[in-house]
């Protein structure tokens, strides 16, 4: 009986590593490990060009010529980790501004702005993303180079979920990696979303919310592949335009406070808080609105007891920021015993 060859998806395993500012695309080997909790869902694209010079035959496509290239990394999820989800906080904002000589290391990330000559492109760096599955001969793995994050999204939910996270984006046409790599995921135990704080009008230590069931807070990102007659089928770039953050969450309802903000455009400050651990191995995520658009308030009445499904969005503020100062609607902090300068 012939023996075939199978690869099981539950033994795959994904990486990423920073590739350098100047040098967009060149394949990085992973330093970090990202485990994720649902299979990556990617697609090569390549872009065909159809041939239709008529050649005396009762037809219109004579064949199919090959263009341009771009993966569409359209899923990857999990869950939050407080050391290796700095990669993709500083992929999709690009400012990172850190502080501490030790552990715990601060990392606070927010939106690159174009004010300085170290960031007139406005462009985060780029990524080298790698999957292996088993499949690619010699390695069993693929390099997706170039990647850019054209959404993040993190989530929670205080009674069932983990504190976890949602992205898609856009990379170079894929590669085979020449060796098969070695995961290592970090020690890091993921976070059960009860041991999260949440405050509306103020910092957590002052004004916590407590009637609080589920959040999700999306930083969306435009990008726009360039092309052009360098004599590569790959983009010269794929360029990062506007960030915009949506925010979603579900309160039992108490009283008409936050129907009231959205009524009366109160733009409260927000904050969430997830921390872990203490002195220098303390381990947490922060995140900061200074003006949170709060826009729909939605009753909902599918539970036993009545709540408020409010959705917003954050808004540009001269809080939010880091070094490239500007305006930024987000920062999000992470403490944790990664070193400066990793994530960029």
């Amino acid at each position: 009986m012939t023996q075939y060859n199978v690869f099981p998806v539950v033994a795959s395993f994904d990486g990423l590593a920073v590739e350098p500012v100047t040098a967009q695309g060149t394949p990085v080997n992973m330093t970090a490990t990202i485990p994720l909790t649902a299979p990556m869902k990617w697609l090569d694209k390549p872009l065909f060009i159809t041939d239709k010079g008529q050649r005396g035959s009762m037809g219109s496509d004579y064949g199919e010529v090959e263009g341009v290239y771009y993966c569409d990394v359209s899923s990857m999820e999990g869950n939050v980790e407080f050391d290796t989800f700095g990669y993709l906080l500083a992929n999709i904002l690009g400012d990172v501004v850190e502080t501490g000589t030790a552990a715990p290391y601060t990392h606070a990330c927010s939106l690159m702005n174009p004010a300085s000559a170290n960031s007139f492109t406005a462009q985060p760096n780029t990524t080298t993303w790698t999957h292996y599955d088993g499949v690619t001969p010699t390695s069993g793995a693929r390099q997706i180079p170039g990647l850019c994050l054209s959404q993040l999204e993190i989530s929670w939910d205080y009674a069932t979920k983990l504190l976890t996270w949602t992205a898609k984006g856009m990379g170079w046409k894929s590669i085979s990696l020449g060796s098969r790599p070695t995961p290592a995921p970090s020690s890091m135990v993921p976070v059960a979303s009860w041991i999260g704080q949440f405050a509306v009008g103020g910092p957590v230590s002052g004004t916590p919310a407590t009637n609080l069931e589920t959040a999700t807070v999306t930083i969306n990102r435009e990008l726009e592949i360039e092309n052009t007659g360098n004599g590569d089928q790959n983009p010269i770039s794929i360029a990062r335009g506007a960030v915009t953050v949506a925010t979603k969450y579900g309160f039992i309802a108490q009283d008409l406070t936050y129907y009231n903000d959205v009524l009366n455009n109160t733009q409260p400050q927000v904050q969430a808080l997830f921390s872990a651990g203490s002195g220098a191995s303390l381990a947490s995520l922060q995140i900061d609105m200074q003006q949170n658009a709060l826009t729909v308030p939605e009753a909902n009445y599918g539970k036993k007891m009545a709540r408020w499904d409010i959705t917003g969005k954050g808004e540009f503020n001269s809080t939010n920021v880091g070094a490239t100062g500007g305006e930024s609607p987000i920062t999000v902090t992470l403490k944790n015993a990664v070193a400066s300068g990793l994530y960029t």
